[in-house]
């Protein structure tokens, strides 16, 4: 649905209303509005192609220097950079997804409603478990979907 269709902008969309009905309920009948994650943040390193990607080789603590844990590297890697072919975009082809999510759990909602800082939300979402986007996209490199340069770059950490 495009925004322009309803004016206003996105206040009238349908998913919207939903979601104030939701809220307005809560607040009359003294419930809790239903836990959703949060999209926190996005990011799209490119894909690298079947086709023509090399395996590589790197020590275990360059690997623990970018943001891999020792459990990670207790089984090897199989890690991948582009290679290049006629076929593909200098070894990638398309792109892959990286997600940072976190879920409100109830520390992090009693942070949000004592006014807490963006780093005590970040730090209760370390503790409660939830992968950052770094390890979000050294997650997609264990699975030879990209390359460690791509998710480097589009991490920036």
């Amino acid at each position: 649905v495009r925004p322009s269709l309803y004016p206003g902008g996105d206040l009238h969309r349908p998913r919207d209303r939903e979601r104030r009905s939701v809220v307005r309920r809560s607040q009359t009948e003294g419930l809790r509005a239903p836990r959703r994650p949060l999209p926190v943040r996005r990011q799209r390193p490119r894909d690298v192609a079947d086709g023509c990607k090399k395996r590589v080789e790197l020590p275990k603590d360059a690997l623990l220097r970018l943001g891999y844990l020792e459990s990670d590297l207790q089984q090897p890697l199989e890690l991948y950079e582009p290679a290049g072919c006629p076929r593909c975009n200098n070894g990638y082809k398309g792109r892959v997804g990286i997600y940072e999510v976190m879920p409100i759990s109830e520390e992090i909602e009693r942070i949000i409603m004592k006014n807490g800082t963006a780093i005590d939300v970040a730090d209760q979402a370390q503790r409660d478990g939830v992968r950052n986007l770094r390890q979000s996209g050294l997650l997609k490199v264990k699975k030879g979907l990209t390359s460690l340069e791509e998710v480097e770059a589009v991490t920036n950490e």
